[in-house]
């Protein structure tokens, strides 16, 4: 059994693949030893899979999946046939909510006149201190 899959990177690009092991492969993907695009875009999730027969059938179709325009490529996530539905819809929630908090500190920023090489670092500061309020239980008075 062959698999094509499309990945949703950390900055909400998109990389098709194929492969005979989804779980290695999307760890070598992670530990950025499978491909160069995606070495620098770390983390990666599976937005989309399905699953071929052959090889020959998988590498065919990732050839026509990398035809299509990035919505075509969403639709596609975003349809029934997708081993993965669940898993790209939780991804892409996340990927507006951090969008959003990036939005808000390039505005900080801004405001603050922050140099432009301090803004990414500030950015990820920020991400991180909203991320770990989240997790935090409620106080009790």
């Amino acid at each position: 059994m062959t698999y094509t899959y499309i990945l949703r990177c950390a900055d909400g690009t998109l990389y098709t693949g194929w492969t005979n092991d989804l779980d290695r492969r999307l760890a070598a993907h992670n530990r950025g030893t499978a491909s160069k695009y995606t070495r620098s875009r770390r983390p990666v999730a599976f937005a989309y899979v399905e699953s071929h027969e052959t090889k020959e059938e998988a590498m065919r179709r990732e050839w026509e999946i990398k035809r299509l325009t990035r919505e075509e490529k969403l639709a596609l996530a975003a349809s029934p046939g997708n081993m993965m539905k669940s898993n790209f819809m939780r991804c892409d929630a996340a990927h507006r909510e951090n969008q959003q908090t990036t939005q808000r500190m390039k505005f900080l920023c801004i405001i603050s006149g922050c140099p432009e090489g301090a803004r990414k670092w500030h950015i990820k500061l920020f991400a991180m201190f909203l991320h770990s309020k989240q997790k935090r239980p409620a106080e009790r008075v």
